[in-house]
């Protein structure tokens, strides 16, 4: 076709051409954006019919068409193709489709009556656009020397795709070491870890971006005291693992926060998804409500496919007294630290903790007319929220306010009217600080936890 208007036009026509003829293509695509009269509909639906029908079309309409209407408009390819696991499904698509530089003139002709065209009312136009056709048609003329498809029907295929598909992927090559530990009565694996989320170089382009702040860096940085190491990775407790500076889990249903979050990388970076997950035997599923993950490598007992509960126990297997302290080989815990420690999956661990310090800030404690951000405005105090939202969320407003109404209790002269508080708000805030910190029920050691807090902060 000649008349291409807009670019994301054509991209969609490319897509519908993915099936049958190209003037089937072209009935398809004037009968989908209602360039067709109620009568040429009556003659041409049924060309338009068997265009849309096919497996390439559907599993395209599959990705594309969000808004299930049954049309490809360009704003839902555009945005299909901005977001690389959209784009990646799309390129990866082998087709098995007529080329566009084959010739028939009766597929052509058809279109005759569609575009006013007779042999006794001439559309000169369409005859002119039929001859370029034409000649801009080679397949025929090579058909013979090449070896190619008498029926112009051919494999059509993203080669470069393909080629990285083939591609050996990277392996492994961070050696995280694995070692036997015990938690009350339980053994299990454990990476310990090295690196503070503080001290990752990744900082500096976020900073340098306008993503965070220095006091934001500060708070975050000081309240990682009380987390793990960025690469860190468990899986002695109750649930199946836990990793990463944040210690997000998988929980005995193989859903959790650890899922989200690598649903989330996926989603930014599905290459290195595939490379540090999948190729490694861990799966995100995402075909329930929550996104959950299980492991399957032929590595790893057999390459039997785990989850849940059961895979909770046998990443336990092997270790007893006998192993602890010492190094056992346990590759699901091995490379899940590789993966939460990578370059791309540690800005991820940053921006998180981001998001996550901006959140708690807005929670309003119980019936205080106030948020958290507005009371706590110190770095301590913000600190010491964000410490409590990693681990009890949900907990976190409620405590707050059991802090505040002590405070209050206990200083009755006090406006609870916090912005009339003026030079004296550091102090009354260190007094509900210090009712806060280390009364942060359901958090496992919470006076401890505030104390790193101060020392971190220096205060």
């Amino acid at each position: 076709m000649t008349t291409r208007h807009n670019p994301w036009d054509w991209i969609g026509f490319k897509f519908i051409e993915e099936t049958e003829s190209n003037a089937e293509h072209l009935s398809s695509y004037l009968h989908d954006r209602d360039l067709l009269t109620e009568a040429e509909k009556a003659t041409f639906v049924p060309l338009a019919s068997k265009s849309t029908k096919g497996p390439v079309k559907e599993r395209l309409y599959d990705i594309i068409d969000t808004d299930k209407n049954d049309r490809l408009t360009t704003t839902e390819i555009q945005a299909a193709l901005t977001k690389p696991w959209f784009a990646q499904s799309i390129s990866q698509l082998i087709t098995k489709c007529e080329s566009e530089w084959f010739y028939e003139a009766e597929k052509w002709d058809a279109l005759d009556k569609l575009m006013g065209h007779t042999v006794d009312t001439p559309n000169v136009n369409w005859v002119q656009q039929k001859k370029r056709i034409k000649e801009l048609s080679w397949w025929k003329e090579i058909v013979s020397q090449e070896g190619l498809s008498p029926d112009g029907k051919v494999w059509h295929i993203h080669a470069i795709g393909l080629i990285a598909n083939f591609e050996q992927k990277k392996k492994c090559t961070c050696n995280a070491v694995v070692k036997g530990t015990k938690w009350y009565s339980n053994f299990g694996p454990v990476v310990w870890g090295e690196g503070k989320l503080g001290d990752a170089p990744q900082w500096a382009a976020i900073e340098a971006s306008g993503k965070v702040t220095a006091f934001e860096k500060k708070v975050i940085t000081a309240m990682c005291e009380n987390e793990g190491k960025i690469n860190a990775v468990q899986a002695y407790d109750s649930e199946i693992i836990t990793a990463g500076a944040m210690q997000k889990t998988i929980n005995p249903d193989g859903e959790g926060e650890l899922p989200i979050q690598v649903k989330k990388f996926k989603e930014l970076y599905p290459d290195e998804f595939f490379e540090l997950f999948e190729s490694q035997g861990w799966y995100l599923d995402i075909s329930a409500a929550k996104p959950r993950m299980y492991y399957q490598h032929p590595d790893f007992l057999d390459g039997e496919k785990f989850e849940g509960e059961d895979l909770r126990k046998k990443l336990k297997l092997g270790f007893s007294l006998a192993t602890y302290g010492k190094v056992v080989e346990c590759k699901p815990v091995s490379v899940m630290s590789c993966a939460v420690g990578s370059s791309l999956y540690v800005e991820l661990q940053i921006t998180d903790f981001i998001d996550r310090l901006r959140d708690v800030l807005l929670k309003v404690p119980g019936t205080y007319g106030f948020s958290i951000g507005k009371v706590f405005l110190s770095a301590l105090g913000q600190a010491t929220a964000l410490d409590e939202n990693v681990n009890r969320p949900s907990k976190v407003a409620t405590n707050v306010k059991r802090a505040l109404d002590k405070f209050f209790l206990q200083n009755p002269g006090v406006s609870k009217d916090i912005t009339t508080w003026g030079v004296n708000h550091p102090i009354y805030e260190r007094k509900i600080l210090d009712i806060y910190g280390p009364d942060r029920p359901e958090m496992t050691d919470p006076g401890p936890r505030f104390i790193k807090l101060k020392a971190a902060l220096n205060v």
